[in-house]
Formats: C-alpha cells, sequence, structure tokens
C-alpha cells in the first residue's frame, strides 16, 4: 500500500470513531438532556406566559382608562 490509500484508511477510522463517539456520548447523556430541555421548556412557557398578560392587562387599561403602563413605568 502506498501513503495515500494509508492516509485513505486513516481518515475513514476516524471518522468512524469520531460517529462511535458521538452515538456514545449522546447515550450517556440522553436523561440528562431530557431533563434540561423540560425544564427550560417550562420556563419558557412561564416567561411567555408572563410577558403576554403584561401585553394584555397593557391593552385593555389603555383601551378602557387611557392609562399607559408604559409611561407608568417609565419604559421607551
Amino acid at each position: 500500500m502506498n501513503k495515500s490509500q494509508t492516509n485513505l484508511w486513516w481518515i475513514a477510522a476516524k471518522v468512524v470513531l469520531f460517529i462511535l463517539a458521538l452515538y456514545s456520548s449522546y447515550i450517556i447523556l440522553r436523561p440528562l438532556l431530557n431533563v434540561l430541555i423540560g425544564i427550560s421548556f417550562w420556563l419558557i412557557k412561564i416567561v411567555i406566559f408572563f410577558i403576554v398578560a403584561f401585553l394584555v392587562i397593557h391593552f385593555f387599561l389603555k383601551v378602557i382608562f387611557n392609562l399607559d403602563l408604559f409611561k407608568y413605568f417609565n419604559y421607551k
């Protein structure tokens, strides 16, 4: 075998080892990833709920009482 064929086999072996390492790390870290994704999903849900609630309250206060919450809290 010449040097180019050996180099190709070495590159192929590295690619296979890299894929095996990624797969094994996925298998090991899957429970942790499920927990982290679950926690972040609920946090994002709660934050979006409060933002939407604030905007709805702001809209109704603006329409009914002509009270602007952004001016009240000095937001620009």
